[in-house]
């Protein structure tokens, strides 16, 4: 399980081997990922967050969201990255994220576009609050690893993780 959520193989987690990633330890940790985001729906049918992350990810992102391009445009770390953050990362925090940035960096009804962007219950909008410093981070990160450079007018692959757990343990 451990393995699966940091997208690590399990010989390198057990101290067996120098390889940290592997295709199929990243392929784990993002079919849980799918299969989270599923059991979510489930559960929430009304929630409109948890079908978000599929259209976010899809409208925003195309190169992440299809499994097939994926190996393409992100290293195995980048991946790693971007699974452990989508599990951490609330879906109204990093569109707060997104219009406190439009907004210039200023707080005021940045809470009320999302809250309407979410079509959120009385309910739901009395509970929700602005994300925090943590979170805030987190949700910057993933966007930076999502995406994409452009030389040339070309898409280029993002080779490096913000948390590099190679450089960190060895």
């Amino acid at each position: 399980m451990i393995a699966t959520v940091f997208g690590v193989t399990t010989d390198w987690l057990l101290g067996r081997s120098e390889t940290i990633y592997s295709n199929e330890s990243i392929e784990w940790s993002e079919e849980a990922i799918d299969e989270h985001l599923h059991s979510l729906a489930t559960l929430f049918p009304n929630s409109l967050q948890v079908s978000y992350w599929h259209f976010y990810l899809c409208e925003h992102y195309p190169e992440y969201a299809f499994e097939e391009r994926r190996s393409l445009y992100y290293s195995l770390p980048v991946r790693a990255n971007i699974a452990i953050l989508i599990r951490e990362v609330r879906l109204p925090s990093l569109y707060w994220s997104v219009y406190y940035a439009q907004n210039d960096f200023k707080k005021r009804g940045v809470n009320a576009k999302v809250k309407a962007f979410f079509h959120m219950s009385k309910e739901e909008a009395e509970k929700f609050k602005p994300p925090s410093r943590k979170e805030l981070e987190r949700a910057d990160n993933l966007i930076r690893l999502l995406m994409l450079s452009k030389i040339n007018g070309k898409k280029v692959a993002n080779k490096g993780p913000i948390y590099d757990v190679e450089a960190a343990c060895c």
